[in-house]
């Protein structure tokens, strides 16, 4: 399934190979998260720093990304969706030496105390690097 976003201006709709190269960079990599920095980075022949805090914005806004604050970094990290239901009841775990971020399953939190499972984000080590 190949995902073709759709933007507006004014009254027309438009798409560019520049703009759904980033989306489908960031779905074939779901597994890794990237700052805003990176991205421009790999993309600094094709797309423009504007285009993509630009549509960085406009994904995060419309649920197709999530963000996590990297304290060691002081920055965002941006991470495709596979499954918003999935994103939003569990926390998500980031690999130290890999870098790859997973949902915690099978995880039961018991408090008095409302998690925001959208930013919430635990660091170790997976069992690949172990």
């Amino acid at each position: 399934m190949r995902l073709i976003l759709k933007f507006k201006v004014g009254d027309f709709m438009y798409k560019t190979k520049q703009k759904n190269a980033l989306i489908e960079f960031l779905k074939e990599n779901s597994c890794n998260a990237y700052t805003s920095k990176q991205l421009c980075r790999i993309f600094e022949n094709s797309i423009s720093k504007a285009t993509i805090y630009r549509l960085i914005d406009y994904y995060f806004e419309n649920k197709v990304i999530n963000r996590f604050f990297n304290s060691t970094l002081n920055t965002f990290e941006y991470k495709y969706i596979e499954d918003i239901n999935e994103c939003n009841t569990m926390l998500h775990s980031k690999c130290n030496k890999c870098g790859k971020i997973f949902h915690l399953k099978n995880t039961l939190i018991e408090s008095n105390f409302k998690i925001d499972f959208n930013n919430s984000i635990i660091y170790g080590i997976c069992s690949e690097c172990l």
